[in-house]
């Protein structure tokens, strides 16, 4: 059984405890199922086409979500540490990704793959509620960020993200951050000159 209390599993442990309560036994059942999987700047958790066989809560580094279109990358989002990293489209309907997950970094990942994750959805309880909680909270999130691209200016958009996540606009480059905007990187930056962040 892994030690769920080291720096290592900081992060996984706190998210299960956040959404939800979970008794030291099911704890360590789940934590059975973890295993720990570095990248090196540059290399890939998931390319497009491939099906998604596993989510990775991230320890460490960045990890940039992005699909390619006929004039550029864009990038849809950022994995930093404290984040799920997974093609969760991919992974529920077990077909082919149509986005690249990227390590911007060298990065550390808490992984467990599809079939740790059909067994712990059945038979543990604490699991399935904590699965639950974070996708709703999830789809919160991406929905008001959706909200956000549609109907708000580039400066709204800037402002909402500096107000809701604001440690993408301090953590991640710039030529990203710009991409999730939908904005240039010289637009960006000089947001970033204008509200001083």
């Amino acid at each position: 059984m892994l030690n769920m209390d080291g720096d290592k599993y900081k992060y996984i442990t706190a998210a299960i405890r956040n959404f939800c309560t979970v008794s030291e036994t099911h704890m360590a059942e789940i934590s059975n199922f973890f295993t720990i999987v570095n990248l090196k700047k540059n290399e890939y958790f998931l390319k497009e086409g491939q099906v998604c066989k596993k989510i990775g809560s991230l320890n460490m580094g960045l990890i940039r979500h992005y699909y390619v279109t006929s004039h550029s990358e864009v990038t849809r989002w950022m994995s930093l540490p404290n984040d799920f990293s997974t093609s969760l489209r991919s992974f529920i309907l077990k077909t082919p990704s149509i986005e690249n997950l990227q390590a911007v970094t060298d990065c550390e990942l808490i992984v467990f793959d599809r079939q740790a994750f059909d067994y712990l959805i059945e038979k543990n309880e604490a699991f399935k509620t904590f699965y639950i909680k974070a996708l709703e909270y999830n789809y919160i999130t991406i929905e008001d960020r959706v909200f956000s691209l549609i109907e708000k200016s580039a400066e709204e958009r800037f402002e909402w993200m500096a107000k809701t996540q604001i440690r993408f606009i301090q953590q991640v480059p710039v030529m990203y951050t710009a991409s999730m905007l939908g904005i240039t990187p010289r637009h960006l930056s000089r947001l970033r000159k204008k509200y001083t962040i």
